[in-house]
């Protein structure tokens, strides 16, 4: 038994030594080096592309499930979508990030980057209540054999709110039905009430 343990240590110790001895031969043998312009402008770069591309993909977020887009279907690029790169998470979130880099250098610690981002108080608000609304819609949708779900309620009249639910009900296989030619709220009610009285009082 003894024969047998020192046989796979041995087999093990082997094995970790040709391993390491792969890893160093893949090694750069040489390093590199860039001037702080040149860096500089690579940083600039990547955020631009990042910037650019998020502003083009925010469009179409939630609104195809398990596909590629079609090509026809591709939104229209306008440099002018970039104004709202900033407004998303992929931007404003590595900025925290960078700032704590800024702040803290290298050394910076799990610690910090959390602090910083508990106290950056995003807007989170509608995301959160709309991915809250779409669970409880499609679990009910489930329950009922339902594939459609009408919207309507003050709540509605809340743009921001309802486009954000809107594209998660459709990623999850749903189809929303919205108010078109009325309001969705206590103006809508208020209609069908003068209706009904209408039909009562003839």
């Amino acid at each position: 038994m003894a024969r047998k343990k020192i046989y796979l240590a041995a087999v093990l110790a082997a094995a970790v030594l040709v391993l390491a001895y792969f890893l160093a031969a893949q090694r750069p043998k040489d390093t590199q080096s860039i001037s702080l312009a040149e860096l500089r402008d690579k940083i600039a770069g990547g955020w631009a592309g990042q910037m650019i591309g998020v502003s083009y993909g925010a469009p179409t977020e939630f609104r195809y499930l398990n596909q590629i887009i079609p090509e026809d279907q591709l939104p229209e690029w306008n440099p002018q979508r970039v104004r709202n790169a900033i407004r998303q998470d992929d931007l404003y979130v590595e900025m925290t990030f960078a700032k704590v880099l800024d702040e803290k250098g290298l050394d910076a610690t799990t610690e910090d980057f959390g602090a910083m981002f508990r106290d950056s108080k995003y807007a989170l608000w509608h995301a959160n209540l709309a991915a809250a609304l779409a669970h409880w819609a499609h679990a009910a949708s489930q329950r009922q054999d339902v594939r459609h779900i009408a919207l309507a309620g003050g709540v509605c009249l809340n743009l921001t709110l309802l486009d954000a639910l809107c594209a998660q009900l459709t990623a999850a296989g749903l189809t929303p039905l919205l108010v078109i030619e009325l309001p969705p709220n206590d103006g809508g009610v208020s209609l069908g009430q003068a209706w009904v009285a209408r039909h009562l009082g003839r």
